[in-house]
């Protein structure tokens, strides 16, 4: 697996945030083996965060996700349509009212990129939601194994979404987030 990184960007309302960054690759690609790597580990995390002294950087949170726990099996693989819809409706759900404008403002900046990317991509998503319940919010022994502690009890969401396009030989990864 090589990849070259071509760029990052970031759109940000509040503490709600994304992160994309684009990369090409050679040969093969598997999700799991990407997120396991420093592709994503380093290169996915953002810019001005790297460029800061190393002791700043840790003070930062990590993932939600205890990464090398996860499975292709946790992710759902979507085409372009699909992830639209989901966030869509994501977007849609119980939120407070600043909370949701924040959100619309993060998923209509990203929406806007991901809409030229045009339809060769399968995306690969995965929630925290989707592995926490109350128990875990309140004795992290009852927490997902695939969970990070402490950080999924800071993000309000976490979301990870791996798109490649075979036919291009181009990969992106996206961070969104709630802090």
């Amino acid at each position: 697996m090589l990849l070259k990184k071509l760029k990052q960007e970031k759109f940000d309302a509040d503490y709600q945030g994304a992160t994309i960054t684009t990369f090409s690759f050679e040969g093969q690609i598997e999700v799991i083996d990407f997120i396991n790597s420093d592709y994503f580990r380093i290169d996915c995390t953002r810019d001005d965060i790297k460029e800061k002294p190393l002791q700043q950087q840790n003070n930062y949170l990590k993932p939600a996700f205890n990464l090398e726990k996860l499975s292709i099996e946790d992710f759902r693989a979507l085409n372009l349509s699909g992830l639209i819809s989901f966030f869509d409706k994501y977007a849609a759900g119980e939120w407070g009212e600043s909370d949701r404008e924040d959100f619309i403002v993060v998923w209509n900046e990203l929406r806007n990129h991901l809409s030229q990317l045009g339809d060769s991509f399968t995306f690969f998503l995965i929630s925290k939601e989707w592995f926490e319940n109350q128990e875990s919010r309140k004795n992290s022994e009852k927490a997902d194994i695939k969970l990070k502690e402490p950080e999924f009890w800071i993000y309000g969401y976490y979301f990870i979404v791996v798109g490649i396009s075979k036919a291009k030989n181009d990969l992106i990864a996206i961070v969104m987030f709630y802090d």
